[in-house]
């Protein structure tokens, strides 16, 4: 049934985008690192900035990164 598939695709569409739409509504950058362990649900932290702080928040996801591979 369409109706119902595309029901479940504008809830699970929301759920995905609640996050980030502060972020976004604030004209801010943002990126999620995923941080759960193979076979777990998916988790992800989220680094976020103000806007056009785009550099600045990659180099801190890179930093976060490295750190988490290396614990």
């Amino acid at each position: 049934d369409d109706v119902a598939t595309l029901g479940e695709y504008f809830k699970a569409n929301s759920a995905v985008l609640r996050n980030c739409q502060y972020i976004n509504f604030l004209d801010g950058c943002g990126l999620t690192l995923p941080i759960h362990e193979a076979g777990r649900a998916p988790a992800g932290l989220m680094i976020a900035g103000a806007a056009m702080s785009d550099a600045r928040i990659l180099a801190i996801g890179l930093a976060v990164e490295a750190h988490l591979r290396a614990g």
